[in-house]
């Protein structure tokens, strides 16, 4: 079938040629002679694809530069809002951190966290409030969590933080459901461990902890975390292990409190 088609289109274009021979012997006739017009009529379509393809291709370059400006152009809208939803995420917790005002006193500053330790739990943080801010060593910091840690060296605009988890760490503390005083300390890792709990105290897991103000470095009452396990290896004291409320590795915002008055 393929070959038939290719003799039959062979003995159009040879007849073709021929007539066109002929006709040019002969006197001219008034208009396109008859084997022209096969020829002419192809010559038109092929005139008309081209202007076709001319027109579709400059419809797709400038569709393409349409497209392109599109995609910039929502680029940029998606950074503003990412942008804008960023401003109104730190502006929802700068204002949480301002009811804590009504809680705790003095308040010396609201900080925002500069820098933080590589390692998945960080044990000390730079924020970018220091001495000519009213902060000093040995504050306590705070979010809106709970205890964050406490200012460890300070400089002129900024200063250091050593948080709960750090090994060097401690602050005096309460079981709130029990007011039973302790002492807890870091671990190096996400969590910290309570001591010096006599066994004959009653504990269980989900226990709570706050400040105790006892060893007047840290205000009286703020959160600290819940006991997460509790074993009796020791003969005198429980191993606790206690879950800071503060997610540390993730702190952005924070506020620096006063010393405890004597």
């Amino acid at each position: 079938m393929f070959n038939k088609r290719i003799f039959l289109l062979f003995i159009f274009l040879f007849g073709t040629i021929a007539l066109m021979v002929f006709q040019s012997t002969k006197k001219p006739l008034k208009g396109p002679g008859i084997a022209q017009k096969p020829v002419l009529w192809i010559d038109r379509q092929i005139t008309s694809l081209k202007e076709t393809l001319s027109s579709t291709i400059l419809s797709y370059k400038k569709l393409k530069q349409e497209n392109q400006a599109l995609r910039k152009q929502n680029l940029k809208l998606k950074l503003l809002v990412d942008q804008l939803e960023e401003m109104l995420y730190e502006k929802e917790r700068i204002k949480a951190l301002k009811e804590l005002e009504k809680r705790y006193s003095p308040v010396v500053t609201l900080a925002r966290v500069i820098s933080m330790g590589i390692r998945p739990w960080p044990r000390v943080i730079e924020i970018d409030r220091g001495r000519l801010d009213g902060v000093k060593k040995n504050m306590a910091v705070v979010t809106v969590d709970g205890l964050a840690g406490k200012v460890i060296e300070v400089f002129d605009r900024y200063a250091r933080v050593l948080l709960i988890t750090d090994t060097n760490f401690s602050a005096s503390v309460r079981i709130k459901e029990t007011r039973v005083e302790g002492i807890i300390s870091g671990t190096g890792t996400e969590e910290c461990t309570l001591k010096y709990i006599s066994k004959d105290e009653e504990l269980k897991e989900g226990m709570t902890l706050v400040t105790s103000g006892l060893d007047r470095l840290f205000p009286k009452g703020i959160p600290v975390g819940i006991i997460s396990s509790v074993e009796g290896a020791d003969e005198l004291f429980y191993i606790i292990k206690v879950k800071p409320f503060v997610k540390l590795n993730r702190i952005e915002n924070v506020m620096v409190l006063g010393k405890v008055k004597r």
